[in-house]
């Protein structure tokens, strides 16, 4: 799946050096690609000073030149923009437009993963959001009242508590205390059989790379942790969203326009920094 030019090569050994499963050698001088495993990475497609080398099941297209005025951000506006960002719990009746959801999803398709493995995918709750929304608060409320008294619902009154009301609440008052009537949700999928342990580590990171875009667009997220307790306990839920087998949210977050100005920033903890 490499391809090597040996017309435009140079012989400097970037590609090699860069490979971390060695994929690629120099022998004479030249670089060699040897018939093993490869990350497909593209690190050699990106470190190589002369495009000489290029996989060949990716999309050249796709891979860009890097723009000193286009790829780089002032560190002042990055930790300010970190900084700044709040989880958004008031929305605006506004839809998202395309094209803004599309860059937030490219965000997070571009956000490493353990292994390059890329088994990280999204289910954008839109059309059906209502009705699965009501699933997920149905389930939670069954949950409290069946099984109130048992885990993991024995440890924590105040949740069961939340979880009894929180149906009945939407129901009668239309106060949505699960998706706090965002527009759009977003399910941060992942494959815990092909991604072992950092499955979970994967899709959090995807999730905080497409938040930071998202703040970029003016829209804003909130992570929604009751809609996980839900997928686990719900069958029924599993199936409408189609999981399939080895398969878990790692995460899900609303998306909208915040109906919310904020002013400054907020306060934060002493960093607690240990340095061997």
């Amino acid at each position: 799946m490499i391809k090597i030019d040996e017309n435009k090569c140079i012989g400097c050994g970037s590609c090699a050096s860069e490979c971390l499963p060695t994929a690629i050698i120099m022998k004479d001088k030249k670089p060699v690609v040897r018939d093993r495993i490869c990350m497909k990475c593209s690190h050699c497609v990106s470190v190589c000073p002369v495009d000489a080398v290029e996989m060949t099941d990716h999309n050249k297209v796709e891979v860009v030149e890097y723009d000193k005025a286009t790829f780089d951000i002032d560190p002042v506006n990055m930790l300010n923009t970190i900084k700044f960002r709040r989880s958004i719990r008031h929305f605006k009746d506004k839809k998202v437009e395309k094209e803004k959801l599309d860059n937030i999803l490219e965000a997070g398709r571009y956000t490493p993963t353990a292994s390059n493995k890329q088994a990280t995918r999204y289910i954008v709750l839109d059309k059906e959001l209502e009705e699965i929304k009501v699933m997920a608060m149905k389930g939670l409320h069954n949950l409290a009242v069946n099984h109130g008294d048992e885990e993991p619902l024995k440890s924590s009154s105040v949740y069961k508590k939340k979880f009894e009301q929180m149906y009945d609440d939407y129901d009668e008052n239309g106060v949505d205390m699960l998706f706090y009537n965002a527009p759009m949700a977003i399910l941060v999928v992942v494959n815990e059989s092909q991604s072992g342990m950092f499955a979970r580590v994967d899709g959090a990171l995807a999730a905080s790379n497409m938040e930071l875009m998202a703040h970029t667009l003016g829209l804003g997220m909130c992570h929604v942790g009751f809609f996980l307790r839900a997928v686990d306990y719900v069958p029924e839920l599993q199936e409408k969203l189609g999981l399939k087998k080895g398969e878990a949210i790692a995460t899900t977050v609303i998306l909208g326009y915040p109906d919310v100005k904020y002013r400054r920033g907020a306060n934060r903890k002493a960093i607690n920094v240990t340095m061997k």
